[in-house]
């Protein structure tokens, strides 16, 4: 980018608000615009077609900036008056357009493009059929193409909505980013939230629970490639606490009473997917239909700090949350998943959820909270029949 674009350009992420006079375009010469290319009649739109790619192509090459910098331009269109005239001859008609590109590093570079015969002609061939006397946006992708009449914001009276309004999906996603980044950032300061775990005690209760566990088929251990590549894909290493599962057994089928631990392949997956999810939709949306429990847990769909390690059927899990809300505890275990509502805490800790789990097995005609759950989900639980 050159000092000229630099210093008129518009960083998305601090947008505020502002001013059209405030705005500094960037003068776009389209002398070297060619003539309006016609691509014949479509019988199936019955209207003339025009080869937008052509045009497409011209105009990124009078802007000047490296097409693979660009993720959208928008033109917005102003006519004087009416024109009848055929499109094909030169005309005294101006046409105002002015256009911000959107690149890729969230900055948007404002410009005005000059008027000449063959960049006007191109304007009214591609907008012929919308009301040309109102303002007309043209949305330019790298394999899209767009018209349509302005509907407000008004890019003059509102431009900074404006911008807003017809920011790209990349920028939306930054955008938000930041706001669900800013959210979380709450939770992780939190110092009651953390809790020491006695992994000789975690190992004790792992290798007895699995020992009283009949049905259970146990996958051999982990290699340290494996907590690498969970590293790689999180950004952050494997709690300590399933690591000593983890070196035991990678995976094990019917482990939780007809649902499986999952191997580590698959918890790196699955975390990769709903990481997917959080990306994708504002904190709005993660917020929208999901409830906390007594407080324990963040009423959201989902969050990176999830770590989903015990399949619960169709898109649910049993997962470890480094994220807790201001009743809860880092490492304690959470439900949750595309079926559940209320982000559930199962148990304070992993030794916790190992010992219910033990106790399940031991005194099966107890009360215990986690046979509603593994009911709920479908699990072979059956413990009313064990001698």
């Amino acid at each position: 980018m050159d000092e000229v674009m630099r210093e008129s350009a518009i960083t998305y992420s601090t947008l505020g608000d502002f001013s059209f006079s405030e705005i500094a375009f960037m003068a776009v010469n389209t002398a070297s615009m060619g003539p309006v290319i016609s691509k014949g009649h479509s019988s199936f739109f019955k209207r003339e077609e025009y080869d937008h790619n052509h045009f497409s192509e011209h105009l990124r090459a009078c802007i000047g900036i490296d097409e693979l910098a660009i993720e959208t331009l928008i033109v917005i269109c102003q006519f004087q008056d009416p024109i009848d005239q055929p499109i094909d001859q030169p005309t005294d008609q101006k046409v105002e357009c002015y256009g911000y590109v959107y690149l890729k590093d969230c900055q948007i570079i404002p410009v005005k493009f000059t008027s000449t015969a063959h960049f006007d002609a191109w304007i009214r061939a591609l907008s012929e059929d919308m009301d040309q006397s109102e303002a007309i946006i043209l949305t330019i992708g790298n394999r899209s193409f767009g018209v349509s009449n302005a509907v407000g914001p008004d890019a003059f009276a509102e431009p900074a909505a404006f911008l807003q309004k017809h920011a790209p999906r990349l920028y939306r996603q930054a955008a938000e980013q930041i706001i669900k980044q800013q959210y979380l950032k709450d939770f992780r300061l939190l110092d009651s939230m953390k809790q020491e775990i006695d992994l000789a005690e975690t190992k004790r209760l792992w290798q007895k629970f699995i020992a009283l566990s009949e049905s259970i088929q146990r996958r051999s251990d982990a290699v340290s490639e494996s907590f690498e590549a969970f590293e790689r894909a999180t950004g952050f290493a494997l709690p300590a606490e399933l690591e000593v599962i983890y070196q035991l057994n990678d995976g094990a089928e019917n482990a939780f009473f007809g649902l499986d631990l999952m191997p580590l392949s698959e918890v790196i997956a699955a975390w990769g997917e709903w990481k997917l999810i959080f990306d994708d939709w504002s904190l709005d949306e993660l917020m929208g239909n999901n409830t906390s429990d007594r407080n324990k847990t963040l009423g959201m769909y989902t969050n990176p700090c999830w770590i989903p390690f015990i399949d619960n059927i169709s898109g649910n899990f049993f997962g470890l949350d480094l994220m807790p809300n201001r009743a809860g505890k880092v490492g304690q275990i959470i439900a949750f998943g595309a079926d559940t509502d209320e982000i559930i805490c199962l148990a304070d800790s992993l030794n916790q959820l190992l010992a219910m789990s033990i106790a399940m097995i031991e005194s099966p005609e107890q009360d215990n909270p986690l046979v509603e759950h593994f009911r709920l989900a479908g699990a072979q639980v059956n413990l009313g029949d064990k001698e």
